[in-house]
């Protein structure tokens, strides 16, 4: 009896111990996959904490349209952003977080509304998505999300998708 007993309990630990293993190799792989194509956008833009003000411009990509899931809705934003900073970074050279004031960034975007709508917009057609982009500054607020910026409002460049 006390055999049988100390096999049943020795079979729960060693099946709870393999879940917990297998669990966290598929949440590694699963963050690894998301890793790859994580949106820079809602993420920071601009930083220069050298020039001491602590301003940061965030990007941000929304899409109003129809997909099919959530999961491929953020994949398209994510796609959409990543493209938007790539070029933006091509424009102004991959350091210009330190060339570059708040004043000087900003107004460079602002300057720039229309070509980054073209290339929001292309980055969609690229998808698959037929959709017109807007983008301009707005005020919004991002949660705790890991970087290096806290909680709280930012000065946000908003692109904004919607189906033709």
């Amino acid at each position: 009896m006390w055999r049988m007993f100390r096999a049943a309990i020795l079979g729960v630990l060693i099946g709870i111990v393999g879940g917990v293993i297998f669990g966290q190799v598929s949440y590694v792989k699963k963050y690894k996959d998301k890793v790859s194509r994580e949106i820079m956008a809602d993420a920071v833009m601009y930083n220069n904490s050298l020039d001491g003000s602590g301003r940061v411009i965030r990007l941000k990509v929304d899409y109003d349209g129809d997909m099919k899931s959530e999961d491929e809705r953020d994949e398209l934003e994510s796609y959409v952003g990543n493209t938007v900073m790539k070029q933006i970074g091509m424009w102004l050279g991959d350091d210009y977080n330190e060339n570059l004031s708040y004043i000087q960034m900003r107004h460079n975007l602002v300057m720039a509304m229309e070509d980054i709508n073209d290339i929001a917009q292309s980055a969609a057609n690229a998808w698959g998505v037929d959709a017109d982009a807007n983008s301009g500054f707005s005020y919004e607020y991002f949660g705790d999300s890991g970087e290096d910026c806290p909680p709280g409002m930012y000065e946000t460049l908003c692109i904004d998708l919607g189906d033709k």
